[in-house]
């Protein structure tokens, strides 16, 4: 019988000495009736971070509990997290996410621009493009969600952002 594939992968030899990086994204739009594992407070946050970056992690995306949350008030969520994570890992090279805009008239990333100012943040994300994201069902069957976007005016005040600060840019392409 021929061995399968898990076997063969735990036996192969590695032919790079080139050093990676591996990146985490800890957390998201889930909530825990979706994965019962997800760090959703403050400290499951901080301990999931510091856990996942001793395992090896290099770069870490992370939501913070509340999307909603704009400008200083956002801020003050990551750093109910980070404040403790950044204590034990000052060195580590993190990023945030956007938070939702229904009427498109922030940038979005208001929180970025404090978290790269006060707290060490070096890079962050841009979503350009749309994407529908489905939440659920009606019942008929029918999917429901949102479709999360940005304007071409919003990614261009982020990119701009990023570049008065001298900050890196991660870009999310969710196309279908």
């Amino acid at each position: 019988m021929a061995d399968n594939y898990i076997e063969r992968y735990a036996r192969r030899k590695t032919t790079s000495s080139a050093p990676i990086m591996i990146e985490v994204q800890i957390n998201g739009a889930r909530t825990r009736a979706a994965n019962p594992h997800i760090p959703v407070t403050h400290r499951e946050i901080a301990d999931e971070v510091l856990a996942v970056s001793a395992a090896g992690a290099s770069i870490i995306h992370a939501h913070n509990t509340d999307f909603m949350l704009h400008g200083e008030d956002a801020y003050d969520d990551y750093m109910k997290s980070w404040d403790v994570i950044l204590a034990v890992r000052p060195d580590l090279l993190w990023y945030c996410t956007t938070t939702i805009d229904e009427d498109r008239t922030r940038m979005g990333l208001e929180h970025a621009q404090l978290l790269i100012q006060r707290a060490g943040m070096r890079m962050g994300c841009v979503d350009p493009g749309a994407a529908n994201v489905a939440h659920g069902q009606d019942e008929n069957g029918n999917l429901r969600g949102r479709t999360y976007m940005w304007t071409l005016d919003q990614i261009s005040r982020q990119i701009a952002m990023y570049r008065r600060h001298d900050a890196g840019i991660v870009l999310g392409i969710y196309e279908p």
